[in-house]
């Protein structure tokens, strides 16, 4: 609140802005709720289908389905769209967007099954398990602070291409901490250093991208649609890793004998008392090779990041928007449009 408080002094005693007489659009109602709709059907299918049944998952999935058809329809027509289609459909747009989604599954990933292991394999406590992530929330401020005049010199695709690449090999060091128990800390805490650096440069990269490629008058939506995606993806990212770790577990208990231990009391650190010595460490195991292959995959979406910073502009075809999309541009216009860069994000 201390902080909130001066924030509130400096905005209303510090911040301008000029008075700009401006037709307002009515709020796009229909498409906000086709859209809420069509997510929260998807939501429930991914994180907890499993619990309603495959025709009632069929079924959410299919009205989901409907419903996004229905939005893409209704944002064609409306008269100031909550997502307009033709700035989506754009390639540098749809690549951040891709991207920022990867980005978000890799992070709630993170945010979700490090500490499971901490807590579910490793036996430590909550307090432990919410400790381990400070290195890549530590880094990631320390890295955004370098990329945002880093950039500047090297191009958007080049902070992104480097920042993705840190979050691929970070996520290496989770799967070799998660293979060798008793070195885990020796693959988690580097690991988690390095994501932290690529988070920077990589979100970053991502949303001034999307803000350059568009009018000033539109940055409002098109920096928006990076935030919803990143959050979008971090939800379905949980969903379908915690699914494929689920099924993983289920299989491996079962051929080790433990058929009669139940996967949701197993994925739950605190029930963890009631098992036996053998059912503890054999739930142990199978709990920890199942998040080491939950790892890899993010380490694959930390690789198909690097494969959407590729549709990202470089230096040159920054200056080149800028310039008014000739292709050519002037040391003075060069000058500026750096300036415009950093300041955009510092």
């Amino acid at each position: 609140m201390p902080f909130a408080i001066v924030a509130i002094i400096l905005l209303a005693w510090y911040v301008t802005e000029p008075k700009v007489e401006r037709k307002v659009a009515p709020i796009d109602w229909a498409g906000a709720g086709l859209l809420s709709a069509g997510l929260t059907c998807l939501l429930l299918v991914v994180l907890d289908g499993s619990k309603h049944g495959v025709s009632t998952a069929a079924g959410l999935a299919s009205a989901s389905l409907a419903f996004l058809v229905l939005f893409v329809l209704r944002e064609h027509r409306a008269e100031d769209p909550i997502l307009p289609m033709d700035l989506m459909a754009r390639p540098v747009i749809a690549a951040s967007l891709a991207g920022s989604c990867l980005i978000g599954a890799i992070l709630f990933g993170i945010d979700t099954y490090v500490p499971l292991y901490i807590q579910g394999v490793q036996g430590g406590d909550a307090r432990l398990a919410g400790r381990a992530l400070m290195p890549l929330f530590l880094t990631w401020a320390f890295s955004v602070a370098v990329a945002a005049k880093a950039v500047v010199h090297r191009g958007l695709r080049f902070g992104c291409l480097v920042g993705s690449f840190f979050i691929a090999a970070g996520s290496i060091g989770l799967v070799l901490g998660a293979t060798y128990p008793a070195w885990y800390r020796f693959g988690f805490y580097p690991g988690l250093v390095l994501v932290g650096l690529g988070m920077g440069p990589a979100s970053l990269s991502l949303i001034l991208s999307v803000q350059h490629a568009v009018q000033w008058g539109q940055r409002g939506v098109a920096t928006g649609a990076v935030i919803f995606l990143r959050t979008i993806g971090g939800s379905l990212g949980v969903g379908l890793l915690g699914a494929a770790l689920g099924w993983e577990l289920a299989h491996r208990l079962a051929a080790a004998g433990g058929s009669g231990i139940d996967v949701a009391a197993a994925l739950r650190p605190e029930t963890h008392a009631a098992l036996g010595p053998g059912q503890l460490e054999l739930v142990q195991a199978s709990l920890g090779h199942a998040l080491r292959n939950v790892y890899l995959q993010m380490a694959g979406l930390g690789i198909g990041t690097m494969l959407c910073a590729l549709g990202l502009p470089d230096r040159h075809a920054t200056h080149a928007s800028a310039a008014g999309g000739t292709g050519t541009s002037t040391p003075e216009e060069d000058e500026d449009d750096e300036f415009a860069l950093a300041a955009s994000e510092i």
